[in-house]
């Protein structure tokens, strides 16, 4: 499913849903629904039966966390710290050139 093929939409690739997530996330934590209403209404109903392979991928790289308490999904704090501190770096960077 993550490896290409001549007849894989690259909108429905795993990597192109985990980098949509992430930056749904990054703004603020959301439910699984929501999360999935967002996913649905963006990329269309394909994009639901490859929805929990995204979250297992995501997880698995520890890059999100889910509380199963109130079923929310949140950018794991430490991906979301380095990924600001890399911006922030890259832009000092780029303002002494």
């Amino acid at each position: 499913m993550i490896t290409a093929h001549k007849y894989l939409n690259l909108d429905l690739s795993i990597i192109n849903l985990s980098a949509f997530v992430i930056d749904k996330l990054r703004k603020n934590s959301l439910l699984y629904d929501e999360l999935l209403s967002l996913v649905v209404a963006t990329y269309g109903k394909e994009a639901k039966d490859i929805f929990p392979y995204v979250l297992n991928f995501l997880f698995l790289l520890n890059k999100i966390s889910y509380l199963p308490e109130i079923d929310l999904f949140q950018l794991n704090k430490l991906y979301h710290e380095n990924y600001n501190d890399s911006i922030v770096t890259r832009r000092s960077e780029l303002a002494r050139k």
